[in-house]
């Protein structure tokens, strides 16, 4: 057989099992010889889809591409043997569920328990009938479908709970919540009758303004904060800084907590950025400071949180890798302490040493969790009658991304375009009329849909806004009529909340911007300005 073959007889499987309309499992043949290849291949094509390696280093770097359900693996191969092989798969976790068979003319009892102490899942003895391979091929296949369906279940089960666990989260929450927006609406109000009362106090009302433009500001990110923590998808892991999320998660913590328990945190200067989604660090600091309330309740103490970066020598004595760089985040508290007996189950789900109804019990689960996926580590000291010490150790990134670097304040910029605005609140549709003539711009403001289409049609307009959930139709209804006309006519979605639309699908769909209340008369200014100026280029 001419040793080319394997040049044609590769493509030739892979194509066969693509083009067939049913999906076909997968098999991997990694054998050294050949005629081996060719005579197996050939036994499979029909009922799988097959793909044929001549050895064990190509077999490692296919895999990912390739994704089999089940390897048929030849022991005795130059450079790298069977075993050599089974080795490296088993160490990658994604790999976990690719089922094994080894093949060899070796059939000596020590070998077999070698094999399958290496993590092999079948053993056959060379020359291989064909009846016995496909029997337990077909065994594996179902082995590798059921483990499969577990892991699905796995994911689908450790989401709902790590939504549940939020809620609980967010329930204990609730106080220091209602104390945030207490105090948040308090000057609002206050500053807001001294204005109505004294209008004629020049000095005075630009102070009192300036105190409520803080005061919304506030209320603004509050919002922000409890949408992002209880959305129920995961948010794409970026570039964050942890002491930012940590200032975050303690102001709506700090109203919750008793008068008794003081909290003392210390964020170090210079700490490194980490790659995660930030609601995922935000609960893992939450959970942590609400079990250690828990524990000093209900005679009270201290709650110290400590950020910084790990120093080099410190990685090596924990036994981290050494050239990534770690930042540490410790939770101490003075509180009862964790027992030596059950010690090694507080990370298991469901655990959970209070009362019913006091919990869900999943807090140190999903925090562990979320670490362990970050790549890092946890450790946790504990003594009866003194408290506990939680550290995380988290992965670094080595250089500050440069789109995190401060931005600098850009000048305000107006126009003369004609804006047609729709609210169907006409509080907010007169506030944007004033705003937006203050820029400069021709406004026509309404609160009906189909008033605004009608002066589209009758007297044009350059730039629609529209908020995103009116009783006459959607803000996507209605800019939909705007680009039966004109396909890339500018509108701008603005909305409080949205459940069904989110910034990357409104700007997919077509929208110029997608804006969230309240917006800034600054960030306001530019959306508009850099549609209408996509406009004209």
């Amino acid at each position: 057989m001419p040793k080319d073959i394997l040049g044609w007889l590769r493509p030739l499987h892979i194509y066969k099992g693509v083009k067939n309309k049913m999906k076909k499992n997968k098999v991997m043949l990694v054998d050294d010889n050949l005629d081996n290849r060719v005579i197996v291949g050939e036994m499979l094509e029909t009922d799988y889809e097959v793909f044929l390696s001549e050895n064990g280093s190509d077999c490692l770097v296919e895999i990912p591409t390739f994704q089999p359900d089940v390897i048929l693996l030849d022991w005795m191969m130059p450079s790298m043997d069977g075993i050599e092989v089974l080795s490296a798969i088993r160490q990658k976790s994604e790999f976990r569920n690719i089922r094994v068979i080894m093949m060899t003319v070796k059939a000596q009892a020590e070998d077999v328990l070698k094999a399958w102490e290496a993590g092999a899942h079948g053993y056959l003895i060379k020359p291989i009938e064909k009846l016995d391979l496909m029997k337990i091929l077909e065994r594996k296949m179902l082995e590798k479908k059921m483990l499969d369906k577990q892991d699905e279940e796995r994911s689908d089960m450790e989401s709902h709970l790590r939504q549940a666990q939020k809620m609980d989260a967010i329930g204990t929450l609730a106080g220091g919540i209602a104390h945030d927006f207490n105090n948040i609406l308090f000057p609002i109000m206050a500053y807001s009758e001294m204005i109505k009362e004294n209008p004629e106090n020049t000095a005075g009302v630009k102070k009192y303004i300036g105190q409520v433009q803080v005061a919304a500001k506030r209320a603004q990110e509050l919002v922000k904060q409890i949408l992002t923590f209880s959305r129920r998808t995961e948010q794409t892991p970026l570039a964050v800084e942890v002491g930012l999320i940590l200032k975050e998660a303690l102001k709506l913590l700090q109203p919750a907590f008793p008068a008794n328990i003081q909290i003392q945190f210390q964020i170090l200067k210079n700490c490194k950025m980490i790659f995660a989604d930030p609601t995922q660090i935000h609960q893992v600091i939450i959970n942590l400071c609400t079990n250690a309330k828990h524990a000093m309740q209900p005679k009270g103490g201290q709650l110290s949180i400590c950020l910084r970066n790990l120093p080099d020598n410190e990685t090596l004595l924990l036994n981290l890798q050494p050239d990534v760089g770690y930042l540490e985040l410790k939770v101490g508290d003075t509180g009862t302490g964790i027992p030596e007996d059950i010690m090694e189950n507080i990370f298991e789900p469901f655990f959970t040493t209070k009362e019913v109804g006091k919990g869900t019990g999943m807090g140190l689960s999903v925090v562990y969790g979320i670490v362990k996926n970050l790549g890092g580590s946890v450790s946790v000291k504990s003594e009866v009658g003194k408290g506990t010490v939680f550290r995380l150790y988290l992965p670094v990134i080595k250089e500050r991304p440069k789109s995190c670097e401060a931005k600098k304040s850009k000048k305000i910029v107006g126009g003369t375009e004609k804006i047609l605005v729709v609210d169907d609140e006409p509080v907010i549709a007169e506030m944007l009329s004033k705003v937006l003539k203050g820029l400069g711009y021709q406004v026509a403001v309404f609160t009906s849909c189909s008033e605004t289409i009608k002066e589209s049609r009758q007297n044009g307009g350059d730039l629609l806004i529209t908020d995103c959930s009116m009783p006459e139709m959607t803000g996507v209804e209605l800019a939909e009529q705007f680009w039966l006309k004109q396909a890339n006519f500018p509108v701008i979605l603005m909305t409080g909340y949205s459940e069904t639309l989110s910034k990357e699908e409104a700007l997919k769909i077509g929208f110029s911007d997608y804006l969230i209340k309240p917006v800034l008369r600054a960030d306001l200014a530019r959306a508009i300005r850099k549609a209408l100026d996509k406009k004209t280029t």
